[in-house]
């Protein structure tokens, strides 16, 4: 380039009516007389405000010089700085090959109005009058799992704990429920999936769309939400969240972005976690990384794998660990079958699977028991492979769900009030 920076007074000009809308968050467009300007991946670095600037013009201008589906230009801009907004309008003007146009005046405009509007935020308006929105907690079920329509999920656990067979499944049962999913990859690869697709559906949904990632989320967010408005996409899953966030896991700036990110698609999503490998073998781990991956989900499940299985099999167990739109429910077990090119996905109960079933609520697990008939704690403890006093604090806890028989506890039947002052 040469020259001074072009000015709005080096060229004479009639402004035409202009048309601003927000795309979604972070995302604008500016339209004038044949020409669009559209930013992108906005943020601020040092306390100044960049994005991706993409300048598109139509057949208005046949001297332009332009890349495919006419953009005349695009790349980063510090949008704060008068002389990086001279510079590009100079390079516009002469990419354009019309020097007529007020190519500052327009990228003066534009800035002018996202600065604005990146200002302003969402009104306050009085809480009593507030109109419900999708964030409220409804879910889709499959085979008795929820799954959140419009907020993030997160199931984590150890590694071939069936955490992406199961995700997999879950997208395509919610695709042929008539919901266009997206399954958003940074794992593995298209084939693997496309694999396990077919082994899981026959006839595959079409519905179901793949995309394979290689950046981190907050790199990728603007390609996706391209592709949720183009095909109407509803839910997304996202495998995995370690693969997806820029920065170390354990950084709080990284899984605090991911999910401000995350955000931004404005679809429900389903999040797979890892654990750390020292913990492969603790129901207690919590999802690897920062403690901003569990304060950023609203609802969080715990998959364990049973370590002993029938040939061709897996099962496992879900274990509600958060939701923050409803108590806890009830642990979730599911059965993985391969059998020749098939892999087939059943319920089953956990109470059936010893080592899954320890992961069961003990309330649950004692009343269950205790159905067959009235046990002392000692019996009991030994039968659940628990301590006498883990039965006791339980019992003491849930007097209205125990009877003390003597030495023995029991369930009540029809029309028994258990003793609200028994000590078990």
């Amino acid at each position: 380039m040469s020259g001074p920076p072009l000015t709005a007074a080096d060229i004479p000009f009639a402004r035409p009516a202009t048309w601003f809308e927000e795309l979604g968050e972070q995302r604008y467009r500016l339209s004038v007389s044949g020409v669009t300007l559209e930013v992108s991946r906005l943020r601020r670095v040092n306390q100044e405000l960049h994005g991706e600037l993409l300048v598109r013009v139509n057949g208005a201008f046949p001297e332009a010089k332009t890349f495919s589906d006419r953009i005349l230009q695009v790349g980063d801009m510090n949008f704060s700085s008068t002389n990086m907004r001279q510079t590009r309008a100079k390079l516009l003007a002469d990419r354009s090959g019309n020097r007529e146009c007020d190519w500052y005046g327009w990228i003066e405009e534009f800035v002018t109005s996202v600065i604005t509007a990146e200002r302003r935020g969402e009104p306050a308006e009085t809480l009593a009058n507030a109109t419900f929105d999708t964030e409220n907690g409804e879910a889709w079920e499959v085979s008795g799992f929820p799954i959140l329509q419009s907020l993030p999920q997160v199931i984590f656990g150890s590694s071939a704990s069936g955490k992406s067979y199961l995700a997999m499944w879950l997208a395509g049962e919610l695709a042929n429920q008539g919901m266009p999913v997206l399954y958003a990859d940074w794992e593995f690869s298209k084939s693997e999936h496309r694999r396990r697709l077919q082994r899981l559906f026959q006839p595959m949904p079409m519905n179901l769309l793949y995309i394979r990632c290689e950046h981190a989320l907050k790199h990728e967010v603007d390609h996706l939400i391209d592709i949720i408005q183009k095909h109407q996409i509803q839910f997304i899953v996202c495998d995995s969240i370690g693969f997806a966030t820029e920065g170390p896991a354990e950084g709080q700036e990284g899984a605090a972005a991911y999910f401000r990110y995350l955000r931004q698609l404005r679809v429900g999503s389903l999040n797979i976690a890892h654990i750390p490998k020292q913990y492969d073998d603790n129901r207690e781990a919590q999802v690897f990384g920062s403690v901003f991956y569990t304060n950023g989900a609203r609802s969080i499940w715990f998959i364990d794998r049973a370590k002993e299985n029938p040939p061709g099999e897996i099962r496992f167990g879900l274990y509600h660990r958060k939701n923050n739109v409803g108590a806890l429910l009830q642990p979730k077990g599911f059965k993985l079958t391969f059998r020749g090119e098939r892999t087939f996905v059943e319920v089953i109960n956990l109470k059936d699977v010893e080592e899954l079933a320890t992961g069961y609520p003990l309330l649950d697990r004692m009343k269950e028991a205790l159905t067959l008939g009235p046990m002392t704690p000692k019996a009991l403890a030994e039968d659940l492979n628990v301590s006498v006093g883990q039965i006791r604090a339980t019992a003491n806890r849930h007097k209205s769900a125990f009877l003390k028989l003597g030495p023995k506890i029991g369930v009540p039947s029809v029309g028994e009030v258990p003793d609200d002052a028994a000590e078990f």
